[in-house]
């Protein structure tokens, strides 16, 4: 669990198995001097609006990071890119935060000649007009369950053939 504390009261939480579903995750933790709220990968998780006096309670100790507060449980990973404002972020702000944090997405149609996810055919759906002429194959349930969404070939004769492309 990843918990953030106020006055030893847990006031937000989130499983590791959330977390490590990726290697990479932007987590904003917002407090407006009512309420709280946690945010995931841009999307709110928790909000807490009703909170323990902490200022009453607690004198301010500093930012602990890596460890709980009494040393025996640490995080094994890593942390980057922290932020402190000394104002709550708009839902707006926060967004733009996770967008200008997360990792570049890899571009899988650069280059792309042809894409052919068999759906009940095989034209091209990359945009290139490379469609495929289907010759005795036939239409097949694919790997996830999904009908007419592959081709079955006999090992004898049936094919797709695809014109050769400039």
């Amino acid at each position: 669990q990843l918990n953030m504390r106020i006055t030893g009261d847990i006031i937000s939480s989130i499983a590791f198995s959330e977390l490590w579903e990726s290697k990479y995750f932007h987590l904003t933790y917002n407090f407006d001097g009512d309420s709280f709220k946690t945010y995931l990968n841009g999307n709110l998780t928790t909000s807490v609006e009703s909170l323990p006096d902490y200022e009453a309670e607690v004198p301010y100790t500093g930012l602990r990071l890596g460890k709980n507060e009494r040393g025996n449980i640490g995080l094994n990973g890593s942390i980057d890119d922290i932020r402190i404002y000394n104002r709550a972020l708009s839902v707006d702000e926060v967004a733009a935060l996770y967008d200008l944090e997360k990792p570049e997405e890899t571009d899988l149609t650069a280059g792309l000649v042809a894409y052919y996810p068999f759906n009940g055919n095989a034209d091209d759906e990359s945009g290139n007009s490379n469609n495929g002429t289907v010759s005795g194959a036939s239409l097949t349930t694919d790997r996830h369950g999904n009908a007419n969404k592959a081709y079955s070939f006999d090992g004898v004769n049936d094919l797709i053939e695809v014109p050769e492309t400039a």
